[in-house]
């Protein structure tokens, strides 16, 4: 016992300094319930060497969980694990009752012959647990999670009955040296059929588990796992002297209602604890807690590291868009009507007052408010090239113009990351606009992240709406 809570310590203080230092792929918040289904190899723990030996049974476990992680790596949980177990036992053994007394007044010694007499034991028991939990990630779709804490057991049934082997009783007179036995008439008999109930004590376990996690989606994970629970106290009270079998010998009506107590209430078992470990499979079904209580859960975000080339307008720790470079964390622009932009000045108007011409004061309009959730950047720019040319004319002809790429975001993630993913997408167009020949001097990125939505974020249709470029055309 000893042994097994101390390797059960050593992995959960396994599974902490992994937590801590798993900074790369960390866990989420989250709530979570979890099914399990169970077997193995199940029993009961006392000792009967003198009498016979105690046998395995197999155990079958239906396991409910629900928790909720606080941190990344730790929480709390509770549950209900329903228990089945059959256990066995076989005895050999010689249960003697002195001082009996037959029909006629003379004393004997009362004997009992169990001849491999197999005694199979069932119990149903509700096991009540309240854990501490922890968990870590071993690869992007794969996490490793520990739980240990306290159990309390209530037993629902419990029931024996013999089913190999059988008992004789017999007479021993001493002071004869005489033992009698195949005598039915005299009670003297061989029986191989007893069944009954035990009656079982609400007590304490230790609980521990540990289980293998796979991803199958944002919501689901499969697990492997498997549970333990070891009793802390002795689940069946016994009174000294109780015999496994005992025909009430010092009765006047001696055998004729023989009473099979079993092996569990005998005195020849000492204390009996529950130990239970189970092999399960389940589901996990994460529940995502979203703070504006609708659309997307919460997400993890991780901003990606990109060389800063261009220190120009944005903050020293915004990183910078390269061209051509391969990446795609933010994925395409989605197909929106975008207003093309009509030049209305000929090409070869070069005068100060026709170049203002019919130009506003100031012009905005929307590239896209489809944005994926996390994206910044698109290959697909085909479905904007009339305005976005239309664009890059107008400012090459007017120097007086200048334009502002501002992007946009939903409300998923922290006012920082926001704030870096809104710069992300403005600089992206704004690369886009001076790769087909627009001044850059003409070209300003802005970010107002979250700040600025159209529409609450009360909806995954709404916070698509949120995700947008806007940009705006000025001219002094």
């Amino acid at each position: 016992m000893k042994k097994i809570i101390a390797l059960i310590s050593i992995l959960l203080c396994f599974l902490s300094v992994n937590a801590q230092n798993s900074n790369e792929l960390k866990c989420e918040k989250s709530q979570f319930l979890e099914f399990y289904l169970g077997c193995g190899p199940q029993f009961l723990r006392y000792n009967i060497d003198e009498v016979g030996k105690k046998g395995l049974g197999l155990g079958l476990s239906l396991n409910f969980y629900y928790g909720w992680f606080f941190s990344d790596h730790w929480g709390i949980g509770t549950g209900a694990l329903l228990k089945y177990i059959s256990t066995s036992a076989k005895i050999n053994y010689v249960q003697e009752i002195e001082n009996a007394e037959d029909e006629d007044g003379d004393n004997y010694t009362h004997r009992t012959y169990f001849n491999d007499l197999k005694e199979r034991q069932n119990q149903l028991s509700l096991a009540l647990p309240v854990y501490l939990c922890n968990q870590f990630m071993l690869g992007k779709k794969i996490k490793l999670g520990g739980k240990l804490g306290a159990a309390y057991m209530i037993p629902l049934s419990s029931k024996m009955k013999t089913v190999k082997g059988n008992l004789e009783t017999r007479s021993y007179y001493s002071k004869y040296d005489l033992e009698l036995f195949g005598m039915d008439q005299h009670y003297l008999y061989t029986k191989d059929n007893f069944k009954g109930d035990y009656n079982i004590n609400k007590t304490w376990a230790l609980f521990a588990g540990v289980d293998m996690f796979f991803k199958l989606s944002e919501k689901w994970e499969f697990s492997i796992g498997s549970d333990f629970l070891f009793g802390l106290s002795d689940n069946i009270d016994k009174n000294s002297g109780t015999y496994i079998y005992n025909p009430d010998c010092m009765a006047a009506t001696a055998y004729q209602n023989p009473e099979y107590n079993g092996v569990l209430t005998a005195s020849v078992t000492d204390k009996i604890k529950y130990f239970y470990p189970t092999i399960s499979v389940g589901l996990r079904r994460n529940i995502k807690i979203d703070k504006n209580k609708g659309g997307e859960p919460d997400k993890k975000i991780y901003i990606p590291t990109i060389v800063d080339n261009n220190p120009e307008d944005k903050p020293d720790s915004l990183p910078n868009i390269v061209d051509n470079q391969d990446v795609d964390i933010f994925g395409p622009l989605e197909s929106d009507s975008l207003p093309a932009i009509v030049n209305n000045n000929p090409k070869n108007v070069d005068t100060e007052e026709q170049q203002n011409k019919n130009v506003p004061n100031v012009r905005s309009f929307n590239i896209s408010s489809n944005f994926a959730l996390n994206k910044y950047r698109s290959e697909d720019l085909k479905k904007y090239d009339g305005a976005i040319d239309s664009l890059v004319v107008l400012l090459k002809e007017n120097k007086n113009m200048r334009v502002e790429v501002t992007g946009h975001t939903c409300d998923m993630g922290t006012e920082q990351y926001n704030y870096q993913l809104g710069l992300l997408r403005a600089k992206f167009v704004r690369q886009e606009l001076i790769k087909r020949g627009a001044p850059a001097e003409q070209v300003i990125a802005k970010s107002k992240g979250e700040t600025e939505p159209l529409v609450p974020n009360t909806s995954i249709e709404n916070r698509q709406k949120n995700r947008r470029i806007e940009i705006k055309v000025f001219s002094d």
